[in-house]
């Protein structure tokens, strides 16, 4: 249920219309320059919904697969099964942290970025996954990575 604008003061609703305004341009406002990224390499699989249904489908199965998201309602629940996961919500304003870090309960711990076909990788984010970061371009490709890192962390105990 909305509030009816007019019965909002002229100085708040001057207030609304400059901060949606402003909000609107951040999203027009390009982040990076051309020559600061590069497509990623497509593959047959590759996810070509947006990048933030493959993020929520993501999540889903971290979930799951007893990874909890690190939000007061989770962590007010106790422990995990397996561990926690970290969403970074402002990327573009943070480009030192991949989409995902999950966390096992044991301290270890693997970052993913995920793109969707058309995704396109920041030096900062390539940075990263050259040096221990992983890329998921479909939703197989996150589940083999949590696979192979759920794998890696059973048989470290």
């Amino acid at each position: 249920m909305g509030v009816d604008p007019s019965t909002l003061s002229k100085s708040l609703q001057e207030a609304i219309r400059r901060a949606e305004e402003k909000d609107a341009a951040k999203r027009k406002k390009p982040v990076e320059h051309e020559e600061d990224v590069k497509p990623c390499e497509d593959t047959d699989n590759a996810f070509e919904g947006r990048e933030e249904l493959l993020q929520a489908l993501c999540e889903r199965r971290l979930i799951q697969r007893g990874f909890w998201p690190r939000i007061p309602k989770y962590l007010a629940a106790g422990n995990p099964e397996r561990g926690w996961w970290i969403h970074l919500y402002s990327a573009k304003s943070n480009p030192y942290m991949l989409d995902l870090l999950v966390l096992d309960l044991h301290g270890f711990f693997v970052e993913i970025e995920l793109k969707q076909k058309k995704g396109r990788i920041s030096k900062e984010q390539q940075a990263i996954l050259d040096s221990n970061g992983r890329l998921a371009r479909s939703f197989e490709e996150f589940d083999a990575i949590l696979n192979a890192f759920m794998k890696k962390c059973d048989d470290m105990y």
